[in-house]
């Protein structure tokens, strides 16, 4: 991850084990967390709301609208901007029920991201109106949950996710 220390620039950081890494010329010391994230099941009646992604990773496959967290933000609230940003509706905080949470691999301009990813479930009474963010999202469409192809989605996080969501009766 470093071939230099960010603190004090020596070349003799290292890791022995890929998650802490030291400097032992200025004793910084870096731990690489896992990053949180989140994806929504929005569901009506028998369908669930999903989103196609416009670029890697996973340019052209499935997705659950969702993402990143930010700084001093807590899951539902995360999960709510991301759906607004990508969709452009609006879902309530406390509309979200939690479901689970899968680690994930996110390869990304050549750099690994180990992420948490948590899912939560909410129910609309009508299929709202979508403004897709077309950097992100290059279509959202509801799918039967009796046809979801799980092969078709990008992650396996969120593949596993799904599989124990289209099981449940």
């Amino acid at each position: 991850m470093f071939s230099y220390c960010p603190n004090c620039c020596s070349p003799k950081i290292y890791s022995n084990n890929g998650l802490e890494f030291i400097c032992p010329s200025c004793n910084f010391n870096y731990f690489h967390n896992m990053a949180a994230s989140v994806a929504a099941l929005i569901t009506f009646e028998d369908e669930v709301l999903f989103t196609v992604r416009e670029k890697s990773p996973g340019a052209g496959l499935l997705d659950l609208p969702g993402g990143f967290v930010d700084h001093r933000e807590s899951l539902e609230k995360a999960l709510s901007r991301e759906v607004f940003e990508e969709l452009g509706f609006h879902v309530d905080i406390s509309a979200w029920k939690y479901f689970c949470s899968q680690p994930n691999v996110y390869q990304y301009n050549d750099m690994t991201y180990h992420t948490c990813d948590s899912v939560f479930i909410t129910s609309v009474n009508s299929k709202p109106e979508l403004t897709l963010e077309k950097k992100e999202i290059s279509n959202a469409l509801w799918l039967k949950k009796d046809t979801i192809d799980i092969t078709q989605v990008a992650f396996d996080s969120l593949r596993s996710a799904l599989g124990d969501f289209i099981v449940l009766k």
